[in-house]
């Protein structure tokens, strides 16, 4: 006998195990008004077809089960076994992968101006109102001279230009992965998933504004994840030079900035960045991932839609590598990959780069497959699982579908009682009732709003914003 998923409609249950849906539906549902409920963990789910029916493996295991059924005579015992299908990944070595950085601070303290200056781009000139509303994503080398102890990864040597290449002989690169956050007190979230996320953080400090909310906030990031932070006091060519002093000296008053590094800069001018690249070269220790024959595992930093491409996917990648033609399951969405882009816009070749390596972030085109169109998913901060193996890929996303379904099934308390209440009419009209039971009350008058941004991050952090306030439609 097949294993049974955490998850199956009761239809596709009856052609396991061989027994008539109805029976199956007798032995686990109560059907009324021609619906059928189903108590589980305290709550109870109504399906208003038996087609439609879910049923948890925990409730198949208490019926079915020899070593748990209630009953031990009836007929039709089985050894069921449970299964949660996931990607089967083979691991063969271990390696190293990019560190990365969380740049974090108060809203116009200069982390994308920073950003630009390491990567040569001006995206600070054309964010609206000049704010950063979404994680942005820089890729810097470190250069430093060879050593015979070093293990540094060399992955992603292709991403950069033929003069810098030639230096691989006497020189090891160490590729860093930034993170910049926005500094907008409403995209909190963006600053805490950035900063989980990092290897160590880079915090900046405006000269003449000094600590600030969003620098407070950040600092109770640091505080959390408890991973190297350097400090950079911005801003220095408009102040006089005592000002590094006063603010170095607030810095020092938090507890978990006691002891880190604090440098000024002037973060237009690469030149007096240079201390800054010095010292994470020595923070950063060889980041160890698994190596996979095939496949990949990431994380989805933002969804994007791009003219003429549609939605794409911003994903960090942790282990394996994603590869263009992979099958691939995020959250809801199951698709092959058609094209992946670094974040300098140009195509990742195959023949050249393989991939998207460990510790890079890539953006990911796709054609999503028909079998999970219904469901428009935008899946940020959601595991992202790349593979060969098509069947797998369409297993998973059924089973996530079964479970989404059932979850949805769920009675509101405002169904329930309006049950209740149809109980104590025992010789009402029947068919009345059916039609009463079909709709669910709303006590909900507050006003609809609609969000329209630019990527799916900005759309949940406002949400998170107004959540407690209005009902959201994106």
């Amino acid at each position: 006998m097949p294993p049974i998923p955490s998850f199956i409609s009761a239809k596709e249950l009856s052609k396991i195990i061989k027994e008539p849906l109805k029976e199956i539906l007798k032995k686990t549902c109560t059907l009324r008004y021609k619906k059928y409920y189903l108590d589980y963990q305290k709550d109870r789910y109504m399906f208003l077809k038996p087609g439609k029916v879910i049923l948890p493996f925990d409730v198949i295991q208490q019926l079915y089960n020899p070593n748990t059924a209630n009953n031990n005579k009836q007929k039709n015992l089985f050894n069921l076994t449970h299964e949660v299908t996931q990607p089967d990944y083979k691991v063969i070595k271990k390696g190293t992968r990019s560190s990365i950085v969380a740049v974090m601070g108060h809203v116009n303290h200069g982390k994308t101006t920073l950003m630009d200056t390491l990567r040569g781009s001006s995206i600070a000139r054309t964010e609206k109102h000049g704010i950063t509303q979404t994680v942005n994503v820089a890729e810097h080398t470190l250069f430093e001279k060879q050593s015979n102890s070093s293990n540094i990864d060399h992955a992603g040597d292709s991403h950069h230009e033929e003069a810098q290449a030639e230096t691989a002989n006497t020189h090891n690169k160490k590729v860093v992965t930034f993170l910049d956050t926005p500094g907008h007190f409403h995209f909190h979230r963006m600053r805490n998933t950035a900063s989980e996320l990092a290897n160590a953080i880079l915090l900046l400090v405006a000269a003449d504004e000094g600590i600030q909310t969003q620098t407070i906030e950040s600092i109770g990031c640091i505080d959390d994840v408890q991973i190297p932070t350097i400090v950079c006091v911005n801003k220095m060519d408009l102040v006089p030079q005592q000002r590094f002093d006063t603010v170095s000296t607030a810095i020092r008053e938090y507890v978990s900035l006691d002891t880190c590094p604090i440098l000024p800069i002037v973060a237009k001018d690469l030149n007096t960045l240079k201390p800054v690249s010095d010292l994470l070269r020595k923070v950063f220790q060889p980041i160890e991932c698994d190596v996979y024959e095939t496949g990949g595992v990431g994380i989805v930093l933002e969804v994007l839609r791009k003219l003429g491409q549609g939605d794409v996917f911003r994903v960090l990648v942790y282990h394996g590598m994603i590869r263009k033609g992979d099958h691939f399951i995020c959250g809801m969405t199951h698709g092959i990959i058609r094209a992946l882009h670094s974040m300098n816009g140009k195509e990742i070749i195959p023949e050249e780069e393989g991939g998207g390596k460990p510790g890079r972030v890539v953006d990911v085109m796709f054609t999503q497959r028909k079998s999970n169109k219904k469901i428009q998913d935008v899946p940020i901060e959601t595991e992202f699982y790349a593979m060969q193996e098509e069947d797998i890929a369409k297993q998973i996303i059924h089973e996530r579908f079964a479970e989404l379904e059932f979850h949805n099934a769920l009675v509101s308390d405002n169904h329930m009682t309006a049950n209740s209440e149809d109980k104590k009419e025992e010789h009402g009209d029947i068919s009345n009732n059916s039609e009463d039971d079909d709709k669910i009350i709303h006590d909900d008058h507050r006003p609809t709003i609609v969000i329209k941004a630019d990527c799916a991050g900005a759309i949940a952090c406002i949400q998170d914003s107004v959540d407690e306030m209005v009902r959201v439609v994106r």
